[in-house]
């Protein structure tokens, strides 16, 4: 009896967990684009330009059945093109700046974009296709934190 009970919860635990789909993490920077939005960033258009672009996002999707589950985020960030191999953005210097951020699910996200304060931003150029940024800041009007520490590589978005 305990055997069959053992072996039940086992294949429960196994069907349960199966369908869960691991967080699709994307890391990617651009050159020579700016972002343009509006002032209260519902309209964000990526544009040629001077600057370096980085996106940040993760796709959260728990289940491939149960679209409930889902959660989207992005952050989207530009400094000047950099004749170094580092930066640092810390509070004070945020306003002269796009740093933006949105996320997308079922129940109190809002979808919309929001801006950025308190905190820093660090990249390193690894070469001439890859950065090593670290990121720890808040959203404006929260004290929700934003913390990674992600490589970013050259592409397209």
């Amino acid at each position: 009896m305990r055997l069959l009970a053992l072996l039940s919860f086992i294949v429960i635990s196994y069907s349960c967990t199966s369908d869960v789909l691991p967080d699709e993490i994307t890391t990617v920077f651009t050159s020579n684009k700016v972002i343009i939005h509006d002032s209260l960033c519902t309209t964000i258009n990526i544009i040629e330009g001077e600057n370096l672009i980085f996106k940040w996002s993760r796709n959260a999707e728990k289940s491939s059945d149960d679209l409930e589950d889902d959660f989207y985020e992005e952050l989207l960030f530009e400094i000047p093109m950099l004749t170094g191999d580092s930066f640092s953005l810390q509070d004070s210097l945020f306003s002269n700046h796009t740093l933006i951020y949105r996320n997308e699910c079922t129940g109190r996200c809002t979808g919309q974009f929001q801006g950025l304060q308190n905190g820093e931003i660090r990249g390193i150029r690894l070469d001439s296709v890859n950065w090593d940024i670290t990121i720890d800041v808040e959203l404006i009007g929260t004290v929700v934190g934003i913390n990674f520490h992600e490589q970013f590589s050259k592409g397209e978005f």
